[in-house]
């Protein structure tokens, strides 16, 4: 880890300029190997790295790479063939890989949000023991308008397992900052890290050891709404006009999410012009509080390739989350649930699925409906509840982020702003500290500035430097 790396002696425990600048910007906390750590790295995913004794001095090798999911097979596979016998596939796959990921010695449970993917999860381990669901399910309720807690019960009774539902205030949001950042070794993208913190907390009290969720289900189904827009953009590219048109009428009569008409616009406009576009619309908020002439000093790259010259563009997208937003969440997960001694497991992320769900067409993932995973719900039918299969609202696991930092926020800038190093250098303390004082932050402004806030949290938790 990387608290056991920092604490050699002679360490410099200095923040990396270039990794700084993709957290505060675009809430990427790993990317391309490299941590927030300066002179630190990560293995990529899917690689192995040997270091020999008698290797070259002041230099790593490179790494190995073993998997590569971008070598998965191509959508030819089902040239000519319904969407019915994609589901299938995915269906006995699904099925194989939730049986495999329910061998344990110890009591298993679920997260279960009431989403189609942690439902997935519960039916087919309800089903898999013959509809004897002996094991328990554990819910985050937000207490909001994205709560979904009430969906998740309903699942749960009529899977016939017990659920169990975790309401956090915005106190053990701030209680649990400091514990939740060395745990990560890094800094966490926002308050949804600290309520998984506090969920697998729970899940522990409850006296259960290994819980299996659906981290990755939106990646390999197309499940953001992001998604969509690279949907429209790749019926584009394939000349079926009818077909964009069509998503982009059902996007509209759904209340025309923005994520969707964000994603098109990266594959219809060159991408030299994406960050002045999104300076203009005032898109690039966290601006604001960042200290230009410092990153400048450091050459870093203000934006990150999102253009996709050629190929299919929801095939693109796809892959870049693969690459990009995933690995992190994981590792989130991952030092979430082991700091609390919990095994948390996958079903979605095996080697078969991942290869099956990228080969699949783009016109089997969003339907001409402009419905999300549109072949994994034609799988799971009959099998999960109909009211999750056709909700058209994409939730995720929400947190209230305005409220909390609305009730926290002059706490928490006396507490993480003092003599914090972050203030003198890559941060404006006075433009922060106006935004803190703005009873009008947007939705958007207020994510970033957790961001911002758990940045600080980190730098002092670690005692780094920034020069």
């Amino acid at each position: 880890e990387i608290k056991a790396l920092s604490g050699l002696p002679g360490f410099p425990g200095r923040v990396n300029p270039q990794a700084l600048n993709d957290y505060l910007r675009h809430g990427l906390a790993e990317e391309g190997g490299e941590t927030l750590w300066s002179g630190i790295y990560s293995l990529p995913p899917g690689t192995w790295m040997e270091i020999r004794d008698d290797g070259p001095k002041g230099s790593l090798p490179q790494p190995v790479r073993y998997c590569d999911l971008e070598a998965s097979p191509g959508t030819d596979a089902w040239e000519g063939r319904d969407v019915r016998a994609g589901a299938d596939a995915l269906r006995r796959e699904f099925l194989r890989s939730v049986e495999i990921h329910l061998r344990s010695d110890v009591g298993y449970g679920c997260l279960l949000s009431g989403g189609m993917d942690s439902s997935s999860i519960v039916a087919a381990a309800a089903h898999l023991r013959g509809g004897a669901a002996d094991f328990d399910t554990f819910t985050f309720a937000s207490g909001d308008a994205h709560d979904e807690s009430a969906i998740a019960a309903k699942v749960a009774a009529e899977v016939g397992c017990r659920n169990y539902s975790l309401s956090l205030r915005g106190a053990d949001f701030v209680e649990c900052l400091e514990r939740a950042t060395l745990a990560q070794d890094e800094p966490i993208v926002g308050p949804s890290i600290l309520a998984q913190y506090k969920l697998f907390e729970f899940v522990r009290a409850k006296g259960t050891r290994v819980v299996l969720d659906g981290q990755g289900g939106d990646e390999l189904m197309a499940g953001y709404p992001w998604y969509l827009g690279a949907g429209m953009a790749s019926s584009l590219r394939r000349g079926r006009l009818g077909s964009a048109a069509g998503l982009l009428r059902t996007w509209a009569s759904q209340g025309g999410n923005a994520g969707a008409f964000s994603s098109l616009a990266r594959f219809a406009v060159p991408s030299k012009y994406h960050w002045p576009i999104r300076r203009t619309f005032g898109i690039a908020g966290v601006e604001r509080w960042m200290n230009q002439p410092w990153f400048k000093e450091r050459q870093i790259t203000e934006e990150l390739a999102w253009h996709c010259p050629s190929g299919d563009p929801l095939a693109s997208v796809r892959m870049m989350d693969l690459r990009t937003n995933l690995p992190q969440l994981l590792r989130f997960e991952d030092r979430n649930s082991m700091a609390h001694s919990v095994e948390s497991r996958v079903p979605f992320l095996t080697v078969p699925m991942a290869r099956l769900a990228l080969s699949m067409p783009s016109d089997f993932l969003i339907s001409g409906a402009a419905t999300y995973k549109h072949v994994f719900k034609l799988a799971m039918d009959g099998l999960v509840p109909d009211y999750v299969v056709k909700r058209t609202d994409k939730i995720g696991f929400r947190t209230p982020e305005a409220h909390l930092l609305i009730e926290n926020r002059v706490n928490l800038l006396k507490q993480l702003a003092n003599g914090n190093p972050l203030l003198d250098g890559p941060l404006s303390r006075s433009a922060l500290k106006n935004s803190l004082n703005d009873s009008a932050l947007s939705a958007k402004a207020t994510h970033q500035l957790w961001r911002v806030m758990a940045a600080l949290e980190w730098i002092r938790c670690f005692n780094l430097s920034v020069t």
